[in-house]
């Protein structure tokens, strides 16, 4: 069994929080798109000594590429339920935060 990478499932948090999307409801789903992408990690590993080059410049596509394409496949349709591709963010109304500025002379500005 392959062992979740956890920088995998805070950086998905975080980005999901920086958004204002995150809720602790999707923590099976963050998990298993942080799995993915662990998998993604040990199957790029195992093509780089897959990939055959033949003199001429040409090259041989490895059955373990239709692995690696269906892990993609399956992340980008998790990432897309969490809210984390451009498309799903605008379907959720999602919009770029405004970055805050706060200091003593903008709160002087503001009337009480």
């Amino acid at each position: 069994m392959q062992k979740i990478n956890k920088r995998h499932v805070n950086s998905i948090k975080q980005s999901m929080q920086d958004a204002g999307i995150y809720n602790s409801a999707d923590d099976k789903m963050i998990e298993q798109a942080a799995l993915i992408l662990t998998m993604l990690d040990q199957a790029k590993k195992e093509l780089e000594s897959y990939v055959q080059v033949f003199p001429t410049g040409a090259t041989n596509v490895s059955p373990e590429m239709t692995n690696v394409r269906g892990l993609v496949s399956d992340f980008n349709r998790i990432a897309s339920h969490l809210g984390l591709t451009p498309a799903s963010r605008k379907k959720l109304g999602v919009e770029k935060k405004k970055e805050v500025k706060s200091s003593v002379l903008e709160l002087r500005k503001k009337p009480a």
